[in-house]
This record gives C-alpha cells, structure tokens and sequence, in this order.
C-alpha cells in the first residue's frame, strides 16, 4: 500500500473516533439515565406487609387482620378434609364448647372465571373413573357450594391463586345460624361486620384456623337461657381444620354386621357383580407393628391422647387408666402400647381442636346435656380415624357424688318418662348415667352406708373410669353392644371372684345400670372395671394384622372371625337400633339399656323392688337437720324415674322376639329369630300387673306427700322445666305417666302384629295368642267390675280407663298396622266388659248410700259404661255407612 493512502486512512479513523458531529456521554451519564417503568406484582403488592405462614395452603396475615391464602395450581380440585368446631359455646341446649359441627368432610378448590369456588365433595356415591357410568354419577349426585373468594391475584412465576381465605370463612358455612334459630326459637342471623377471622397457624399437612362469628337477633327469644349475657347477641368462635388426605398405604376393612363397628359406606355404580354395590368400611385407627416378624411389637406410630390442662388433678390418673385399659386389646394381637397418654401442659401453645392432636377435654355447662361423649373425625372414602375428641362435661361428677340429694338438671317429669334414642352417633351414657349413679349414692344413703353427704372418691372414679372406657371404645370405632349386659347369671352380680375374672358384661359399649345388691345381699361391684370378652374380640375383628393386598382379600379370615359369634355366647352383639329403649319397634327383650344378668326380667323385678325400698327407706334418712325438703323431693323423683325406666323391659317380651345377628352356618343350633316363649310372657305381665295396673306401690302416707317441697329458689338458673312445675308433688300425673306408657307399648301396633306373626312362628302351646292376650289384660285390669265389686283408688280407676281409650281406638279409629283380629277382639272385649258393668251398676244402685270411694266408683262405672255403649254404636253407623260412590273419568 502506497504510504498517502495509508496516511489518509489513519486520519479519516481518527476523525471518525472525534466524531465533531456527534456529542458523546460520559460514563456516568449513561449509568444515570431512567429505566422503563416496570409492571407492579400484584400478588406481591397485596402481602407486602403480611407475616407469611407456608404450610398446605400458605397463609398471609395482613396489618389489617385479613387472612390470605395461596393456593397452589396443582391442588385445584384435589381434595382435603375439612373438619370444624365449636371452640365456644353457649354452655347450654347441646352447643357446648368443642361440639364438632361437621363429621369430617371432604373439601376441593374449584376456579370459575376469576373466583375460586370452595366445594364440600359427594362421597356417598362413585364409579370407577376409567369407566363410562362415572359421567352419569357425575351428573345425577353434585356436590355441595360451600362458599366463593374473588380471586385477588396470581404469582407471575409460581402461577399460584391468592384468595381472602378469611372472608370466605366469615360466612355460615357451619349453618349456625338455622341452629341456634331452631334451638332458640328466634331469627338469627350472622353479623359479618362485628365478626373477624382469629388465630392461625400453618403446618405441611393442614393449617388450623378460627374465626369469630356473631350471631344476633332483633327479636330476642322467649326461652331463659342464663348462659348468655344478651340473647340479642351471641358471639361463637368456630375452628376449621384443613388437611390433606393421608398417604400412609392404609388399607380399609370390610364392615361385617355380627360385630360392632361405625361404619362408613359409598354406592359404587362400577360393581354390577356380587352381592351389593355398596362398599362399606369400619372406622379404625392406622396401627401397624413397627416389626411384623415380632409375636409382641411397639406399632409404627401410636394413638396418642392428650389429656387437657383443664382436667382436675384428682382425676388425672383415672382418665389415663380408663384411656389405657384398651391397650390390653392391642396386645392380644401383638401390638405393644398401642396407646400412649400425655398430658396437655399449662403453657402449651396449641389448641385442642387442631387436628394433629387427641385430647380429653374438660367443658363446662349450666345444664349438662350430654355428660361424655366420644366424636371422631374420618376419611370418608376409606374409614380411617383420623382425629378424635372426648368430651367430658364438668357437672356430671358433681351429680355422681351429691345428685341424689342436688341434681343440677332435675328428674322431675309428670308428662313423659325417661326414653333413649337410636341414633347410633348419640352417646348418652355419661348423661343417663350419671342419674343412675345418683341412685347407687341414694342407696347408700338410704341403707346407712354413706359417711358425709356425699358418695366416697372411689365411686366416683370407679364411674368415670368406665366412661372413659366406654367413649374410647367409640374413638376406636366401636359401636353400643346392649346384649353384653346378659353375660353373667343373675346370681353371680355381686360375685367379687367371678365379676373380678370375667367382668360385669361382656363389652363395656354397653349402658351398664350401677350395680346394687339387693337387700341381704352382699355389696359387689358398682360399676365395670375392665373391657370384656366382646371387646378383645371385636379389637381383633378390626386391628388384627392380616396378609392381604386389598379389602377383599381379607374377607375369608374376618368371616372365621366373626362366626365366633354364633357359637359364643359372650360375644352375641345388638346395638342402638335393636334396642330402642321403650320403642315398641324394638323386639328382643335381651337388648336393653341399664339391665343385667342373662335374666333381665328378673333384674327389672330386683331394680322395681329397690325403688320400693328407696320410697319406703329414704324419708327416715333425709333431709338432715336445716337442709330442704326439696332433697327428699329430688329423691323420690330419682326413684320414680328409675322405676319407670326399669318398666321398659318387661314390656319388650310380650310379643317379644329374641334376634340373633346370625349367618348361614354360624349356629345349627338357633335360627336368628326365636319368639319369646309363652311361660316367659305371662311372667312378665304378671310383673306388669303387679308393678302397673294395682294400686299398692304408689301408696304413699300422708305425711311424706306433704314433706315433698320443691327449689323455691329462683334465679337466671333456675330452667323453664323449674318454673312450670307443680309446687305441690304430681304424684296422680307420675303414675298415670307410667300407666300410659305401659300400656301404649303393650297395645301398639307393632307388639300386636308381632304377636299375631308369632302365632305362625311357634307350635300353640308356646304361644300366648291374641285372645289369650286380650282376655288377661281385660281380666287383670277390670277384674272388680268382672266380678261384680266397686273399683277402689284413682290409680286403680286411671288405669281402667286408659285401657278402655285403647280398646275403643282399636275399634273406632285404629291406627295403621293393626291386625284385623286385634280390631275384632277388642269389640269383642268391649262387649264384654258393658254386660259386667251394667251387671255391677245394677247391684249397687245410684241412690244407694256410699261413701266417697262409692260415689268415685259409681260415677266411674257409668262413665265406662256409656263410652263403651257410644263406641259400639259408632263401629255399627260405620260399616253401615255406604261406599262412596266411585266417578268414572
């Protein structure tokens, strides 16, 4: 290259690096200049300034008290359980603190548009998903809206959906507002602005929430409920629980009905094969052996209960023994301290309802409704006990030791008496017990065994150490067994050696009366002190380690299991639908609430008997010197209750049917139904005649009626039932209670049909027939007119006509369901019982001189003579009546 040309290059570059056209920046100029606005996060913008909680669903809480929460893509439409309850209460009326409002449900997030639906699954019904009719189950069986949230914002990376979890909770998704309007008979409502969301915390597996509802109303109730400070308002803290479902290779077990479980069933519309399409599984506790290869191994993970810091320290110990007591189960199959116990310290930081923990509460109320009860929460898909409570109300040991002379809810009750539901998730045991109990301290009392005023610290605990027993039995799924009861003979109640041995009663899910002695006879054991025969047995029936990989695939071993029922007598199991308490539709007399002995017409003859000798005894004994009489009156009612209860046995064997759940194969020997024999009916009339229909237990001196004052001290506690009682006692409305109830059972429709049934099911000389029946109620309970002799005593003349109104009903209107026969013998009856009335009139005329029993007499027979006359003459205008005429269309 020639040296200008390069020369020439050189400065052109030069010039171009001077640029004099073009000003150039210094560095830090260019460092200075604004960069482009970035786009605001939103996400970010609203928790800027919340405390942030990571867990199943992370949670946000703001300065201002909002509670976000995140919920991430992968979790729309998962499900998760979600279980709520009352942490405050209004110590009243069954909505007590800790009162589950839900009996674990499962949850999902669904999003539409910009809102996040929170939605409460279906699970009664299924169908395989790979399967055609999933889309039809779909679309016959929709799941519940339980609420909405505006979907506030979504994370730019994570993708995740940010939610007001708090305002979504701030609304009655527990429905207490239509509760608390039923319970209280007053419209109310949720206040949302005087309601907020509370404490919180997140974990991994679920997030523990409370919010703070007000209810109020404008139009308070009438009902006195001096539990609330204002009626118009009524502040409640519920808790929810979330969690997701477990993922510990838990694998249900198939529900056998000869053995006691809950149970948790779904329609499965895939199984258009086998037996049945629904698929039902028992509730149990995930307990495996930490070792398998061990006879005798510590489980994996334990069912760990807590004891709350709320329980008294004298009572500590009894709880922790009546928890571990079912320990004794578990190692018969081979699982060491399947149970361990804690207790909850005074600092600690978390609450009984969250879900990770089991807890033994102590609540208080102003009327105990419910004594104990044991709920626990479920997988409904599969069974799995998940979480469970028991509740222990405060009041009830106070009425084990002094409710026979202070009962906080009296017993007092002249229109009803004491009856039991069958609802199998109502546990009443606590509630009817604890009366029962007060009647073991009245005894005591009565018989001069009592030292002080008050039954002795080991009754007490030996009474709570059975409830707690008994409502661990439901925390590990077991249902009432109310034929455990007849496992030991009469005789041997009060046997120290045998009951030591074998127990009070085969299971300890039965309703056990206290066990008192009847005069002259040694004093046994009050109350169980172990679970029993039954109870190992159906332990083993769900627990027992079996080799399997499905539900089904343990079905031959369960069934061996449970065919031990047929030929074991201990373990024979009926539960709250077989008994029913007084409920005609309850047929087998050997399934009872509050009996004992494998005779339980004799031990309801023993307990009649001791409410006898309560009557006769108690007045010499109470009340001391400066106490009320209201403690005499409370006793009497104690007594009286007792007595009509006891009534509800001798009922159930006329036209009775024992029933054995029992499978082909079980048992040669008895089929599942045996008709209670003629011989054992007529005992049991016989009883009823003797304990109903006469006039000598209900009388009563002069001078005790006078003494029975009532509680003249009223105030916010005193209840309405108090208020509209009688100052003077019922004693005419007590026994006519008794009579009606007894006789309604006795002539229902359902004791009728079974009876007229019962004459196909046995050979005649073992039937008590129809006729027969009809004739030895007619002959008992009118026997004076049937012979010619005046009826003496109001409760000899209340009884005669109650059962005339019946005998008429059956004629002129009966009810449905009652045989045709029974309609034909009570005319027959009724005719009957007219000629021996005119007969009886006719030897003691109207202007014959009589006394006030006479004239009582007189007026009496005439009255039954004339409904009689009208009934008979109504039944003939009525098949005289024409048809109506038909129209043709």
């Amino acid at each position: 290259m020639y040296p200008w040309i390069r020369a020439v290059v050189c400065i052109l570059f030069l010039f171009a690096l001077c640029g004099p056209g073009f000003p150039q920046e210094a560095p830090g100029d260019q460092a200075r200049a604004p960069e482009a606005p970035k786009e605001k996060n939103p996400f970010d913008e609203i928790v800027k300034d919340a405390a942030r909680s990571p867990g199943l669903f992370t949670l946000y809480k703001t300065r201002k008290g909002d509670l976000f929460a995140e919920i991430n893509p992968r979790q729309l439409d998962q499900p998760f359980l979600a279980n709520i309850t009352m942490e405050t209460g209004l110590g009243d009326l069954f909505l007590q603190a800790g009162i589950p409002l839900n009996r674990g449900d499962l949850y999902f997030w669904h999003k539409v548009n910009n809102q996040l639906f929170l939605f409460k699954k279906n699970t009664s019904f299924t169908a395989d998903p790979d399967r055609p009719i999933r889309r039809a189950v779909e679309k016959s069986f929709p799941d519940a809206i339980m609420g909405a949230a505006k979907l506030e914002a979504i994370h730019p990376e994570r993708k995740s959906l940010l939610i007001n979890l708090g305002g979504l909770l701030l609304t009655d998704i527990p429905g207490l507002a239509q509760r608390l309007t039923a319970t209280l008979q007053a419209p109310y409502s949720l206040d949302k602005e005087k309601s907020h969301a509370g404490a919180f915390k997140a974990f991994p597996l679920n997030i523990e929430m409370d919010v703070e509802l007000h209810y109020s109303t404008a139009k308070p109730p009438d009902l006195r409920l001096p539990t609330l400070a204002d009626p118009r308002s009524i502040p409640l803290r519920v808790h929810y629980s979330f969690s997701a479902l477990p993922e510990d290779g838990y694998r249900p077990r198939l529900v056998d009905d000869r053995v006691g479980y809950f149970m948790t069933a779904r329609k499965d519309f895939s199984r258009d094969t086998g037996e049945t399409p629904i698929v039902r599984y028992i509730h149990r506790w995930h307990i495996e052996k930490a070792d398998p290869q061990l006879p005798l191994s510590p489980p994996k993970a334990p069912i760990v209960f807590w004891i709350e810091n709320t329980t008294p320290m004298e009572y500590r110990d009894t709880v922790r023994d009546g928890i571990l007591e079912w320990n004794k189960a578990y190692e018969k199959i081979g699982i060491k301290e399947a149970i361990h116990v804690k207790i909850q310290p005074d600092d600690a930081k978390w609450d009984p309802a969250d879900i990770r923990y089991n807890t033994i509460r102590w609540i208080t109320s102003s009327r105990p409704a419910f004594g104990g009860m044991g709920p626990s929460r479920v997988n409904p898909l599969t069974g799995q006990i998940l979480d469970a409570d028991i509740l222990i109300e405060a009041e009830t040991l106070r009425n084990v030791r002094r409710g026979y002379k202070y009962q906080i809810a009296p017993l007092e009750t002249a229109s009803e008496p004491p009856s039991s539901a069958s609802d199998p998730a109502i546990c009443t045991i606590a509630r009817d017990g604890v009366q029962d109990a007060a009647i073991g301290a009245l005894t005591m009392a009565a018989r001069g065994d009592l030292i002080g005023d008050e039954a002795p610290l080991e009754y007490v605990c030996a009474y709570l150490r059975k409830t707690i027993t008994h409502e661990v039995g439901h925390i590990l799924g077991l249902r009432h067994n109310f034929r455990a009861s007849t496992m030991l003979p009469l005789r041997d109640l009060h046997n120290r050696a045998i009951t030591g041995k074998l127990g009070l009663a085969a299971s300890i899910m039965e309703y056990l009366p206290t066990n008192i002695s009847p005069r002259g006879v040694k004093q046994g054991q009050y109350f169980p002190a172990s679970i029993g025969p039954y109870d190992y047995w159906a332990i083993e029936y769900g627990y027992l380690p079996i080799s399997a990989s499905t539900p089904e695939g343990e079905r031959d071993e369960l069934d061996a299991m449970a065919r031990q029922a047929g030929t074991r007598p201990e373990l024979a199991y009926a539960t709250d639908e077989d008994a029913r308490g007084a409920d005609p539709s309850a047929l087998d007399p050997m399934a009872n609430l509050y009996d004992l002995s494998d005779d339980p017409l004799g031990f309801a003859r023993q307990r009649l008997e001791l409410a006898r000798e309560l009557w006769k005894r108690v007045p010499a004994k109470l009340p001391r010197r400066g106490e009320s009489y209201y403690i005499l009156r409370n006793a009497m009612n104690a007594a009286f209750s007792m007595y009509a209860s006891t009534l509800e046995v001798p009922v159930k064997y006329v036209g009775g049917v024992v029933y054995k759940r029992m499978h082909a194969g079980d048992s040669a020997r008895t089929p599942p139904f045996v008709p209670v024999s003629r011989k054992k009916q007529l005992e049991a009339l016989d009883l009823l005649d003797q304990a109903v229909f006469r006039e000598g237990p209900f009388r009563f001196s002069p001078d005790l009626l006078n003494k029975l004052a009532p509680d003249r001290l009223y105030d916010q506690f005193s209840t309405t039932e108090q208020l509209s009682l009688r100052v003077d006692f019922p004693l005419q409305e007590w026994v006519a209670s008794i009579q009606r109830s007894t006789l309604d059972h006795l002539l229902h429709p359902r004791t009728l049909a079974r009876m007229a049934d019962n004459e196909r099911r046995q050979s005649p000389k073992d039937t008590l027939s129809l006729p027969e029946y009809f004739e030895f109620l007619t002959n008992r309970i009118w026997s004076e007119s049937l012979a010619g002799k005046p009826a003496r005593g109001s409760f000899r003349r209340a009884v005669q006509q109650e059962y005339l109104k019946r005998l008429i009903k059956l004629l002129v209107a009966p009810a449905p369901g009652t045989p045709e026969d029974a309609r034909a013998l009570a005319r027959s009856e009724l005719v009957r019982l007219r000629h021996s009335l005119a007969s009886s009139l006719s030897r003691h005329p109207a202007n014959g001189k009589k006394d006030a029993e006479g004239q009582y007499g007189d007026a009496h027979y005439r009255n039954a003579l004339s409904l009689a006359d009208e009934a008979l003459k109504a039944q003939l205008l009525r098949q005289l009546e024409p048809a109506p005429a038909r129209t043709s269309r």
